[in-house]
């Protein structure tokens, strides 16, 4: 007899994205765009400033201070989550600074003497776990579409010393980032780029190249792999084209027929 633990295989729900750039080239502007009910988790020292007002009017935001923010804030979103159709973390870059921060402030208070010193192996690689655990146990459920943004740094895209460092989400500590990228459906790498002879035109590119890292699991049917001034509103679409049913449904089980394309390693952008 086949256990019942045995199913059909089925696509997720929701989406997973990574948007990462160089500060303020409009990711907090992107993530405001996401279509329907938003919040916004973000650290104290990052701002919404950028956000279209209309986008400011509607998206509500979660300022974490510390450990017991972000504590709080996966327990209300294993419970509480599906109220929202967009939860997104903005930046995971500053965001791990201000946690490594309470990480040490702990410390300092069970050993004061170490107030002469600074952080060692020992606090980074506590807030590394809890990080890979708020994360694991946020997309776990799939009870809403999930995103994060990061700025970029030249980082090892495997465990490979061999392979050629390329940009890739800033998350600290050796192995997170590719950590971090393989939990997402997409990373997107988003700049400033000249495009049909006009310059400074927002640009995210979703397949990767020797400079950068991205993928897009969706296959989303964009031709030239990146979408021009980009929205979540025309993401969404083109991710809901690509899955044929709605974000918040499953796409399809075994039995269905795969999506239309393949994904590519490209050589070259422009």
């Amino acid at each position: 007899m086949k256990p019942k633990e045995i199913k059909p295989v089925i696509d997720s729900k929701h989406a997973r994205i990574a948007v990462y750039s160089d500060p303020g080239v409009g990711k907090t502007r992107l993530a405001g765009t996401s279509p329907g009910r938003v919040l916004l988790l973000r650290p104290p020292t990052d701002h919404t400033d950028a956000m279209l007002p209309a986008d400011k009017r509607r998206v509500e935001e979660w300022v974490v201070d510390d450990w017991d923010d972000m504590n709080n804030s996966l327990e209300y979103l294993r419970h509480e989550g599906e109220q929202y159709d967009w939860v997104w973390v903005d930046s995971f870059s500053l965001l791990q600074d201000h946690l490594l921060d309470d990480v040490w402030d702990t410390a300092v208070r069970e050993k004061p003497a170490r107030a002469r010193y600074d952080v060692d192996q020992g606090e980074y690689g506590i807030n590394m776990a809890r990080l890979g655990r708020w994360l694991r146990h946020v997309v776990g459920p799939d009870l809403f579409n999930f995103g994060f943004t990061a700025h970029c740094a030249q980082l090892l895209p495997s465990q490979d010393p061999a392979e050629d460092r390329k940009l890739m989400p800033w998350i600290q500590g050796k192995n997170m980032s590719p950590k971090f990228c393989g939990y997402m459906n997409q990373v997107l790498f988003m700049e400033v780029a000249k495009i049909g002879g006009q310059d400074n035109r927002r640009v995210i590119r979703t397949h990767a190249t020797e400079r950068y890292y991205a993928k897009d699991q969706f296959d989303m049917d964009t031709k030239t792999f990146r979408v021009v001034d980009p929205t979540m509103s025309k993401l969404v679409e083109l991710i809901e084209k690509s899955r044929g049913v709605p974000l918040g449904q499953p796409a399809r089980t075994n039995n269905s027929q795969p999506r239309r394309g393949a994904r590519r390693t490209v050589k070259r952008s422009s």
